[in-house]
């Protein structure tokens, strides 16, 4: 997490300099990076008791936003390359949302994890942030929130939609067009085959998707259980 975080600091600098010195350089850090990177994975393999304190000794406690409003962007270079920006927290919308559920996550690293010694963002880092934002009029304690997860921040997501259900109770031109399967789960237009799983959500939820799939297959069983029962009854 570390060298990845001085990576991004790195390139984000040397972006727009770019020159044979930047290159040598850019190229002299990846090794050093994935020589550090090495290090710290076989020691964490091999070495059992750090091992063993890195797996039943640490918790974490991770602070999501399932759905930003920042908005990136995919385009085609002049050599025919994809550049991705995916424009994390640029929103100040998702600031406030992410302040807000950090200092919820406060309550409970106060109660669950009380008797827990801190590592990330630690008291460290907090002095380190306080006194680099002490000239600023915001809150110290935002700032310190805002520059860590801007520092620490990684992508999450869940693929979903792909094939989106249509209900009939708020079906519309527009939506049927878009549906593959319907509030049974039957893919429309062919007969006998289902879809249940994440790829039916319309939008994207605010939870992680793995309950709401085995909501989903509970929904689906007591819809083949009745249409077999009707079935019998015929």
């Amino acid at each position: 997490m570390f060298s990845s975080v001085f990576r991004r600091d790195y390139h984000q600098y040397t972006n727009n300099n770019k020159n044979i010195i930047t290159h040598i350089k850019q190229y002299t850090f990846h090794i050093i990076y994935t020589l550090i990177l090495t290090i710290l994975q076989w020691v964490v393999k091999y070495i059992k008791p750090i091992t063993h304190f890195m797996t039943y000794h640490t918790s974490t406690l991770l602070i999501t936003i399932l759905h930003p409003k920042s908005h990136g962007t995919v385009t085609l270079t002049s050599l025919n390359q994809i550049r991705i920006d995916p424009a994390y927290l640029t929103d100040e919308s998702d600031l406030d949302t992410l302040v807000n559920a950090w200092n919820q996550s406060t309550r409970i690293k106060d109660t669950v994890m009380n008797k827990c010694w801190e590592i990330l963002p630690g008291s460290l880092y907090k002095v380190y942030s306080s006194l680099s934002t002490w000239w600023r009029e915001s809150k110290v304690d935002e700032e310190v929130i805002i520059t860590y997860a801007k520092q620490f921040i990684q992508p999450y997501f869940h693929y979903i939609g792909t094939c989106s259900m249509i209900s009939h109770a708020n079906q519309s031109n527009s939506n049927e067009e878009e549906a593959v399967v319907d509030e049974n789960f039957k893919v429309i237009g062919i007969q006998g085959l289902r879809i249940c799983d994440a790829s039916v959500f319309v939008d994207c939820i605010s939870a992680p998707t793995a309950l709401t799939c085995a909501s989903l297959g509970y929904i689906l069983s007591d819809i083949l259980i009745k249409e077999e029962e009707e079935e019998e009854v015929r």
